[in-house]
């Protein structure tokens, strides 16, 4: 009787030994994937700010080019004999 009360003793002690590493493993992965989604949002952030601030650009250079062709039209059409 006694040597079986030592050893569900034992089994559950290697039992809440097992569970209270698992728990242990599981914040840690938790942790950790928590701050590698904050990484990964300010990465983000710091992209989606670049991505806008080049198409800000290229609207800008697109708006420059079709005022010169504009203007290349017009000079076109007076050389060719064209009125408005």
């Amino acid at each position: 009787m006694e040597l079986s009360f030592v050893k569900q003793l034992v089994e559950m002690g290697l039992s809440l030994g097992v569970f209270g590493l698992c728990c242990w493993i599981v914040y840690q992965i938790v942790t950790r994937l928590c701050a590698t989604m904050d990484r990964l949002v300010n990465k983000m952030d710091v992209f989606m700010n670049r991505v806008k601030t080049e198409h800000e650009a290229s609207l800008k250079n697109q708006e420059n080019i079709q005022r010169q062709h504009e203007g290349m039209i017009e000079t076109l059409g007076r050389i060719n004999g064209y009125k408005k």
